[in-house]
């Protein structure tokens, strides 16, 4: 038998097999070490602030959000911040004003090019490791907005009926 486990092991399909283990495994680990989440929300609202300042040229805005005092505190320039929903990148910090550029594709697709001096805002800032997720993870982008075609209050609820999703979208 000792003879027999000699030749399986020494013999060329044993040998790949288990090199071809090795590799798959070895992806396998590289894959899970490229998956790191830098940024996540919740997608509970974590106050409201208001637009200072908005530096408007061609298919491209410029804001300056003050958020309330110490709502930006520990904020670094290239921190993610989602301002009504929609993730943006800190470029300058001043006390408690963040700056944001923000580009065509997304002042088209979300409410964010209707915004002016004065607008309030729902921000959120990226969780943290050890924070409490108190709502849901949110993933992804949003790709177009929808026009509030009715709304309907009752005693408990409020019901709105929107305009239909663009067919660009939905493919």
């Amino acid at each position: 038998m000792h003879a027999t486990s000699r030749s399986l092991c020494g013999s060329g399909a044993f040998a790949k097999q288990q090199q071809f283990t090795h590799l798959v495994r070895r992806a396998a680990h590289q894959r899970r070490r490229a998956l790191v989440v830098s940024n996540m929300f919740t997608g509970i609202v974590q106050g409201t602030a208001a637009v200072a300042d908005l530096d408007s040229k061609e298919n491209f805005k410029a804001f300056r959000i003050q958020f309330p005092s110490g709502k930006a505190e520990g904020v670094q320039i290239g921190a993610s911040v989602a301002i009504n929903g929609t993730c943006l990148t800190v470029t300058a910090i001043d006390g408690d004003v963040l700056s944001f550029d923000v580009m065509q594709e997304t002042l088209r697709a979300t409410s964010l090019g209707n915004l002016q001096v004065g607008s309030k805002v729902n921000f959120e800032r990226s969780a943290r490791v050890g924070d409490e997720i108190g709502g849901h993870n949110v993933s992804g982008h949003v790709h177009c907005t929808a026009k509030i075609i009715k709304v309907e209050d009752t005693e408990n609820n409020r019901y709105m009926c929107g305009s239909a999703v663009p067919q660009h979208v939905l493919q």
